[in-house]
This record gives C-alpha cells, sequence and structure tokens, in this order.
C-alpha cells in the first residue's frame, strides 16, 4: 500500500514512523485511534453547532418579516459605531441581565452576532441555557454583505 508525502509526514510527527514501514506496535495502534476517535468528536461537535447557524439572507429575511429578533451582542459603542439595520442591542457583557427584558417569549427565533463570531457563540449558548428554543449565530458583522446602519 502507498502512503502520500502528506500521510507520511503526519505520521512522522506523530512518531509513528514505523507505520511508514509496516510495523505496527500497540502504541502506534493505540496513537491510530486516538487520533482518529478525536477527529471524530470535533466532526461531531462542528455538525451540531452547524444546526445553530444562519446565512446573511435568512436572517435578513427572518428579521424583515419580524419572524426573529436580531441581537448584537456587541458592546454600546461598537454598536454605536455601525449595526445591521433591524437588530438590537444587548451586549454580552449584560446579556444575562437584559435579555429576558428585550426578548420575552422564549419561543421567539433569536439571531445574534457581534463582530466576528466569537461572542455570538458565546451568546448563543447563554440563551439556549436560559430556554430560549430558537437561537441561530449569524457569525460577525464583518461578514455582513448587506447595508450598515451608522
Amino acid at each position: 500500500m502507498k502512503i502520500s508525502i502528506a500521510v507520511s509526514a503526519i505520521l512522522i510527527l506523530m512518531g509513528l514512523s514505523g507505520v511508514i514501514k509496516g510495523e505496527l506496535t500497540p502504541t502506534s495502534i493505540g496513537l491510530i485511534v486516538i487520533g482518529l476517535v478525536s477527529g471524530v468528536f470535533a466532526y461531531m461537535k462542528n455538525l451540531k453547532d452547524a444546526k445553530y447557524r444562519i446565512d446573511a439572507d435568512s436572517a435578513r429575511n427572518m428579521v424583515k418579516s419580524e419572524e426573529a429578533v436580531l441581537v448584537d451582542v456587541r458592546e454600546s459603542n461598537e454598536y454605536e459605531s455601525g449595526h445591521i439595520p433591524g437588530s438590537v442591542s444587548v451586549p454580552l457583557s449584560v446579556l444575562d441581565g437584559k435579555i429576558e427584558k428585550t426578548v420575552k417569549d422564549k419561543n421567539k427565533t433569536v439571531i445574534v452576532y457581534c463582530q466576528s463570531g466569537g461572542r455570538s457563540a458565546m451568546a448563543l449558548r447563554a440563551l439556549v441555557g436560559k430556554g430560549y428554543t430558537s437561537v441561530y449565530d449569524l457569525g460577525g458583522i464583518n461578514s455582513w454583505p448587506y447595508e450598515i446602519e451608522p
């Protein structure tokens, strides 16, 4: 069996150069299994997270039709410097105390965004933890292809 150069390089970096020569030791088998299991878990986590993502077109349409509330979780000064039209500001730093006043119906669809996607992912987890049943992560305003309000 031929092994590609890329696979060979990875095996060498993992300390599994013996696998290239056809030498399987209990240690090399164990490391291969650990690598495969880790990869499967990472893939499953990405699949799980993917069900909470929403694209810009879908988010825009849902907000326009009032099916969803668009929540900017950046700090107030960031919101004031430019935000997506129709969004409300609920900074991540005060989300826990303010969100239930802003979005009272926990069955209402909530779409969160921030600057680049990190804070919106944390906000999504917090909202799901608070019992909101329909929450989506738009990611960051940096990748919003439409107009931004000053």
